[in-house]
This record gives structure tokens, C-alpha cells and sequence, in this order.
């Protein structure tokens, strides 16, 4: 996914942003206040070690090339917007707006509200640069937390009541994992296996055609296996179980679930490396 800023909403820094770390017996993860409000670092403890389980944890420098990595908050827009013909743009109301790839929260600084023992809070809020791409006024609140086995991150999003319309928003989270998950394993053997039961299609641009087949992975698939694991949308999740299982033959699974208040029917896992 190539990465795209509008330049008012750019920020460059020039020192390494504060991070807060929260630990257990089990797990630590690093969250970066200032860069998005991201999970910014996931190490578990295996057999006596520390093992990072995201790309670029906690490296803030754009790199060069590629994706930046660690696992920032995609708001308003999952994914890159069309219209007409024009690539990062949308239309509401019959006028157009831009809109960058996977939207701009993640190029915001966010304010930390809280940090304790086992939780971080942080929060952003619409402001006139948001307004200029975005026409509603809103809050995100992000909470993450340890748990005994992992962890949740928990993001509630509050449209103003000074909003004179619905205040349409798609929300995700961009976590990308380093693999192979244990080192001297083979990235290629690593599986993934999931209980959706719908692969959704996508064009040369990324986006949805609206053609859909079914999806293979309840007993898992390699990646060497099946290429289309590289570059997909699965959906069609049983109530309560959107999931997807990444595991490293070494020993190691990583396991991610959507929830939601307001009921799963659009939930969605987009595979990409």
C-alpha cells in the first residue's frame, strides 16, 4: 500500500516521538501518542525472549521505500478513494473532496490522555485542516490494554452533535506484522486460517468489483501456497468470530478479531504484503 499525505496534514519529525510502553509477564507494547495514536510496538515472551511481532516497530523515519509499518489508525476512509476518475478524491453531496489513502488520522498527532499499569488512552479531534477534507466534526478515543494473553485496542468514535447530517466513516487498523514471527523460521510456511466464508475481489486499483468467491481457509493455507493470501479482502464472518490466524511453524500464532458495538455485518480482513 503506497503511502500518501496531504501536505497540510504532514508532520516530519525531527526527533524520535515519545512512546509509552505498557508491560506484563507476557506481552509489551509500545503506543506513539504523537505519531497517530498507534501501536507502534508488540514483543511476546517465548522461551526466555523478546520477540517483535511488527514491521518497523517503532521506527518514526519514512523509509525510503515500501510501507512504514507498525500499525496505524486508517480514519475516515479504509483504502484509496475514486471519483470520477480521480484518484484520492470522493464525492458527498455532490461535491468533491480529497481524501488520502486510508484517510489522516494516522498523520496527526494525537493528545495522551492517560497512561497507567496496564492502559493507555489517547484522543483527536477534527479541527479546520480535517474540515477541508472531511465536513463533520468528531473524536476519536483509543484505548488500549493489556491482557492476560494479548491485548485490546478499542477505538470509539463520536460524531458532535453540532453535525447536521450522518457522519459516514469507515475504521481500521493498518497492524503489520514482521515475518517469519521467530527467527531463522521461513516467512513463505507461515499460514493463515480464518472462518471467513467470502473472498471480495479487488481491481488493479485496490478497489471492490463486487465479484465474490468462497473462501478456503478454515483449516489454513500457506502463504508459498496461495499467492492471492499477498493482496486479499475476506469477509462473511460467523456471529462473534471475525478473526485471522497468522502462524509461524516454529511455534508462534498471532491471532487478530474485530468487534463492534453496533454489529459486525461490514467487517472486513484485507491481506497485503
Amino acid at each position: 500500500a503506497a503511502m500518501f499525505v496531504v501536505p497540510m496534514l504532514a508532520r516530519r519529525w525531527k526527533a524520535r516521538p515519545r512512546v509509552v510502553t505498557l508491560a506484563n509477564a507476557v506481552l509489551s507494547i509500545c503506543v506513539a501518542p504523537t505519531s497517530g495514536g498507534e501501536l507502534s510496538s508488540v514483543k511476546v515472551r517465548r522461551r526466555g525472549r523478546s520477540i517483535e511481532l511488527l514491521h518497523r516497530a517503532n521506527q518514526f523515519a519514512r523509509p525510503a521505500r515500501g510501507w512504514r509499518g507498525r500499525a496505524p489508525w486508517l480514519f475516515p476512509a479504509v483504502g484509496r478513494s475514486f471519483h470520477s476518475g480521480h484518484k484520492d478524491e470522493y464525492a458527498l453531496e455532490g461535491r468533491a473532496y480529497p481524501m488520502p489513502i486510508h484517510g489522516f488520522v494516522m498523520d496527526r498527532p494525537w493528545e495522551l490522555l492517560s497512561s497507567g499499569p496496564a492502559a493507555v488512552v489517547c484522543r483527536t479531534a477534527s479541527d479546520p485542516s480535517t474540515r477541508a477534507q472531511y465536513p463533520f466534526d468528531f473524536e476519536l478515543t483509543a484505548t488500549y490494554t493489556l491482557l492476560a494473553d494479548g491485548l485490546s485496542a478499542r477505538v470509539l468514535v463520536a460524531a458532535a452533535a453540532s453535525n447536521t447530517r450522518p457522519m459516514p466513516f469507515s475504521m481500521g487498523s493498518h497492524i503489520s506484522l514482521a515475518l517469519p514471527l521467530v527467527a531463522g523460521s521461513v516467512a513463505a510456511a507461515c499460514e493463515v486460517r480464518s472462518p471467513a466464508a467470502r473472498i471480495l475481489k479487488l481491481d488493479h486499483h485496490g478497489l471492490l468489483t463486487g465479484e465474490v468467491s468462497p473462501a478456503p481457509y478454515a483449516r489454513g493455507a500457506a502463504l508459498r501456497d496461495d499467492p492471492g493470501l499477498f493482496d486479499m479482502v475476506l469477509a462473511g464472518f460467523p456471529p462473534g468470530q471475525a478473526w485471522v490466524e497468522l502462524s509461524d511453524p516454529a511455534g508462534l500464532a498471532v491471532r487478530v478479531s474485530q468487534t463492534a458495538d453496533a454489529g459486525g455485518e461490514h467487517f472486513r480482513f484485507v491481506l497485503y504484503s
